[in-house]
């Protein structure tokens, strides 16, 4: 028997704001963590992230406040 995957849109409907709530905190918690993290870079690493843009840690942070940004209107989308 195949079993039955449940599509994006199902699966958010069964989302409870609880969890987003969870969520968010889970990944504000690691945008502080990454955060701290670039702060506390090699010297030589600040030196090269002035020349260029791209630091992983820079990227790491970028997403996780996107992810952030999603969660959020995720739950305003459940509480309304």
């Amino acid at each position: 028997m195949s079993e039955v995957k449940t599509k994006p849109h199902q699966q958010q409907q069964t989302t409870s704001p609880t969890i987003v709530r969870e969520e968010i905190a889970s990944i504000e918690s690691e945008i502080i963590r990454l955060e701290k993290k670039e702060t506390n870079s090699f010297i030589l690493f600040q030196m090269l992230r002035k020349w260029i843009s791209f630091t992983p840690v820079k990227e790491k942070l970028q997403w996780a406040r996107f992810k952030l940004k999603l969660k959020e209107e995720e739950l305003f989308v459940l509480l309304h």
